[in-house]
């Protein structure tokens, strides 16, 4: 099948708040929100997937950082073209895109799950991500409403991750982690 990513406009990026909501937890819309002021700061893109040339999904993520940290905060395929192949190639595309660059994100920790079929789901996308070359690092962030993980393609460069989200969210919200559900 073949992907494409189209970047997208200043509306279309204002649009997208919408389909967050629908695909993410509701409270991701504040984490959309700065994802929105840094796209237009030029630090972040936001890309339309489109597989055999019908729009089915978006991602959205940062440019590399001086450390070449490049962070995913939005990954979504449509339900209609789940399992094939479509969010493995475009993770494929953008570290083919940036070939020097330790992509990371967050996924929502199982173990905070408020139900078996939430956990279920929440490891089935580790699932994905574990097969598409992607590792669970040693800690855990707390924060708010947000119970998360973080993968990477780049294991080594998690002393660098760590660091970030220390400074960005705070040493408490940086604990760690155990590799138990």
């Amino acid at each position: 099948m073949q992907i494409t990513l189209r970047r997208l406009g200043p509306i279309e990026v204002l649009r997208l708040g919408r389909k967050i909501v629908r695909d993410f937890h509701r409270y991701e819309l504040a984490g959309y929100h700065y994802a929105e002021r840094s796209i237009f700061a030029g630090r972040s893109m936001a890309l339309e997937i489109a597989a055999a040339g019908r729009p089915c999904g978006y991602l959205v993520h940062e440019l590399p950082d001086p450390d070449g940290l490049l962070r995913v905060a939005y990954l979504a395929t449509e339900p209609r073209v789940r399992g094939h192949g479509v969010g493995q190639a475009v993770l494929r595309k953008l570290g083919a895109d940036y070939p020097y660059a330790a992509i990371y994100f967050e996924v929502e920790d199982p173990a905070a799950a408020k139900s078996r079929a939430e956990a279920e789901l929440m490891l089935r996308r580790i699932g994905f991500y574990d097969r598409c070359g992607f590792s669970l690092l040693s800690f855990r962030l707390t924060a708010g409403p947000w119970q998360l993980l973080v993968m990477t393609d780049t294991p080594e460069a998690e002393p660098l991750i760590r660091r970030r989200y220390a400074a960005s969210w705070g040493k408490r919200t940086v604990r760690a982690w155990d590799g138990q559900f």
